[in-house]
């Protein structure tokens, strides 16, 4: 089934929502949530961070936070 939303909603196109129904009859749509690893279960994230030179340097300089600063 395909719904249209206003631009106003900021949804992405082909977004993959579950529909759920409470029990006053209210249609909820919640955003499905995917395992970005669940294709390649054996990816080994280090290695690839080093063949791509984009290790950590640690030399930790107090600013790491970057969601809470």
């Amino acid at each position: 089934m395909w719904l249209p939303f206003q631009r106003s909603f900021n949804i992405g196109e082909n977004v993959e929502y579950q529909p759920i129904i409470d029990e006053n009859g209210v249609i909820s749509l919640l955003p499905v949530k995917h395992h970005i690893f669940r294709g390649d279960a054996g990816y080994d994230l280090r290695q690839a961070m080093l063949e791509e030179n984009i290790g950590d340097n640690d030399i930790p300089i107090g600013r790491e936070d970057a969601w809470h600063e």
